[in-house]
């Protein structure tokens, strides 16, 4: 039996995903460093909304899901506050480079 991940800001539960991290030259050519220095100016936000927006999937309703989270997200500073606060009392497992 699969054990139930509960609620994640990811992917909607109940699916099973795969993720693919897009490479540096990647990110680079579509120009999302470029977008990401224009959505913060903190390096630290930065690098979590690489981390998090470099993973991607082909699966339609994870991308739906994370479009509106995101949106939630860039559009409320303060849950996007106190998230960053929260993260940094949270040691995270990065998949490492490929």
């Amino acid at each position: 039996m699969k054990k139930d991940p509960g609620f994640s800001l990811m992917q909607p539960m109940g699916t099973d995903a795969g993720y693919h991290r897009l490479p540096d030259n990647v990110l680079h050519d579509l120009g999302l460093d470029a977008f990401f220095g224009e959505i913060s100016t903190d390096a630290k936000e930065r690098r979590f909304i690489t981390n998090v927006i470099s993973q991607v999937t082909d699966d339609p309703k994870v991308a739906a899901y994370r479009q509106q989270i995101f949106g939630d997200i860039l559009r409320l500073p303060e849950l996007r506050n106190t998230m960053m606060e929260l993260f940094d009392k949270i040691q995270f497992k990065l998949s490492p480079k490929k």
